[in-house]
């Protein structure tokens, strides 16, 4: 199958990206991790104000990193692209993942790397989960 196919493949398993987002954030918390939906809304309504900074990643997997969610074959945008570059500079994680697989890849890979352990990780989920109930 060509790139492009692929992609589009790929693209036509979720309704939108807010429907993958959703499929990696109950990925993400099934096996532990404390993730937080983030990113900036640029739409203002009555319901949901705008909240965060242009650019900012869609998800944080807190004490690890941030996840760009995008659908196959979609690309960043200039704010995006920002964020990303800045946050790097600081030494922080940010990787872009357009399927449930890649982002736990990323997620254990983080993991791996960092001084958190996925015991400390597990205990401030549970911990989270107990007091929102």
């Amino acid at each position: 199958m060509k790139p492009n196919a692929t992609a589009r493949a790929l693209r036509s398993t979720w309704a939108n990206e807010s429907a993958l987002q959703q499929a990696i954030l109950k990925a993400l918390r099934d096996r532990g991790y404390w993730v937080v939906r983030r990113g900036y809304k640029a739409r203002r309504s009555s319901i949901a104000p705008r909240s965060g900074e242009p650019g900012e990643p869609d998800l944080e997997i807190r004490a690890l990193g941030h996840l760009e969610v995008k659908l196959p074959g979609e690309t960043l945008t200039p704010d995006q692209i920002k964020w990303h570059a800045a946050a790097k500079e600081l030494g922080l994680r940010v990787w872009t993942v357009d399927t449930v697989g890649e982002a736990l890849e990323v997620a254990e890979r983080w993991l791996d790397e960092s001084h958190v352990t996925a015991a400390a990780l597990f205990r401030c989920e549970r911990e989270r989960k107990r007091k929102n109930g």
